[in-house]
């Protein structure tokens, strides 16, 4: 959900635009979308630090109706993912932002196809040893895979990468078109997280 919401709903939607409006406009065009990216990623995985630091809270809230064992097990299997799947999801989602801008789209199509893959062989091959397990590796491996399929992107794109931080008005923007699409997607997440909630209840 904190994927979806801060990265899936936001990049796709925001940072594709800027990249064509800075590209035509700006002479600082690198400068301006490094800053708004390292921001973004800045503010993204201090929230992911929080949420990881929290996690066995928020999923007692979640799913009260499971036994403390089932949420301990399920707070796990959260920080695994947050800490070792989010990292390579969002910085190969801002690469593929980065290549539909230029239009490299064979190449951007191909990381959800190598996520999804690995997740599928990894989970028929090793679920029969490490059950629910095989599906976390998957997902892991999965979300590396969808990270450096993307870097060729750097070496043919015009954006040219900096490790600079400054609040400019590309990072304004970028804040300006991401709240209304972050809002509405918390809306739906928070009617998911309540239907969750009922069915632990109900058993």
């Amino acid at each position: 959900a904190l994927f979806e919401i801060l990265v899936l709903g936001t990049l796709s939607y925001t940072l594709i635009p800027l990249f064509l409006k800075y590209k035509r406009r700006s002479k600082n065009f690198s400068e301006n979308l490094s800053a708004t990216i390292n921001l973004f990623v800045l503010l993204f995985f201090s929230l992911t630090i929080l949420i990881v630091i929290f996690t066995p809270q928020l999923v007692q809230k979640i799913t009260p109706g499971f036994t403390p064992e089932i949420q301990k097990e399920i707070s796990f299997y959260t920080r695994i993912i947050l800490l070792l799947q989010v990292p390579f999801l969002t910085f190969g989602n801002i690469l593929i932002a980065i290549g539909q801008s230029e239009k490299r789209f064979i190449l951007t199509s191909i990381a959800p196809l190598l996520y999804n893959l690995a997740i599928i062989f990894s989970t028929l091959i090793l679920a029969n040893q490490y059950s629910i397990q095989s599906v976390i590796i998957g997902v892991v491996l999965g979300s590396f895979l969808f990270f450096i399929s993307q870097i060729p992107i750097l070496k043919s794109a015009d954006f040219k990468y900096k490790l600079i931080f400054h609040f400019n008005k590309s990072f304004q923007e970028f804040l300006k078109l991401s709240i209304v699409r972050i809002l509405l997607t918390i809306a739906k997440q928070i009617e998911g997280f309540f239907e969750l909630a009922l069915a632990t209840l109900l058993g």
